[in-house]
């Protein structure tokens, strides 16, 4: 399903047993702010901020009449006895005028309302960037210290390695001193 391929497409190359990839030794999660870019809650209220922005200025632009001209050019053919046949020319233009920007109140109280919903959107990007500000300083934190914590454990188990080998000499050691050159025991 994550391939977009039918279940059975992979199964030849899965059938065979292969070894786990290799890890990169160091991962590089870059600034904090990449990290922040890369977020999909801080993108979408991102756009959403952009879609409030672009709802003021239309909201705006009703301020302002708007005029929409059309026009049709065209021919038309007349059939059967009469006395119009023939080809003729069809021309239509037409003019449409909005007229709500006379009612001032209303447009004025839409663009307040497109302005609160703005500032709302405004303050949820603000939010939602504050909190992946928040969850991506924690993530480097811990990755921080989980790489701390791996060099104590390995400084660790090399340590250990080195007592474990040191207990192994000095008790081949005894075991030579209870034994003699003969390999039995001493009385």
């Amino acid at each position: 399903m994550l391939c977009g391929l039918p279940p059975d497409a992979l199964v030849s190359e899965l059938e065979v047993a292969r070894p786990l990839p290799g890890l990169p030794g160091r991962i590089d999660p870059g600034t904090p702010a990449d990290l922040i870019r890369r977020r999909p809650d801080v993108s979408a209220s991102e756009e959403r901020l952009h879609a409030a922005t672009e709802r003021i200025g239309i909201a705006t632009a009703d301020l302002f009449p708007r005029v929409n001209f059309a026009g049709l050019l065209g021919f038309n053919e007349l059939h059967g006895d009469t006395p119009f046949d023939g080809i003729s020319a069809v021309n239509m233009a037409a003019l449409n005028i909005d007229w709500s920007f006379l009612d001032r109140g209303r447009v004025r109280a839409r663009i307040a309302a497109s302005r609160a919903d703005g500032d709302a959107q405004l303050a949820q990007y603000q939010q939602s960037v504050l909190l992946a500000l928040e969850d991506v300083e924690n993530a480097l934190v811990s990755y921080a210290r989980s790489r701390d914590r791996d060099v104590q454990l390995q400084l660790a188990a090399k340590d250990s390695k080195h007592a474990a080998d040191l207990a192994n000499i000095g008790f081949q050691e005894w075991s030579d001193r209870l034994t003699g050159p003969a390999g039995r025991a001493k009385s």
